[in-house]
């Protein structure tokens, strides 16, 4: 993933780390890939900006952090893949 050149990682957000790994799998063959996508950003903790999907006290304000993450990196890896 580190030798993907910058312009490809920057489409893919600082959190599409697992999902250049997975498009990466599927070039290479692989038939079935599952993703692990916490949504946390380097150095960032659980709790600080959301950072997980199972919530219950602040649901609103994580996802409106979570979801343009999340989106940026699915579209990147769906439009490579396609």
């Amino acid at each position: 993933v580190s030798q993907e050149p910058l312009a490809v990682r920057a489409r893919y957000g600082s959190t599409g780390t697992a999902l250049l790994q997975a498009r990466r799998l599927a070039e290479a063959g692989v038939k079935v890939v599952s993703l692990s996508f916490s949504g946390l950003e380097r150095g960032e903790k659980a709790g600080q900006c959301a950072g997980a999907w199972d919530n219950h006290g602040n649901i609103f304000n994580d996802l409106r952090l979570l979801l343009p993450r999340l989106d940026r990196g699915l579209h990147a890896l769906v439009t490579d893949l396609h």
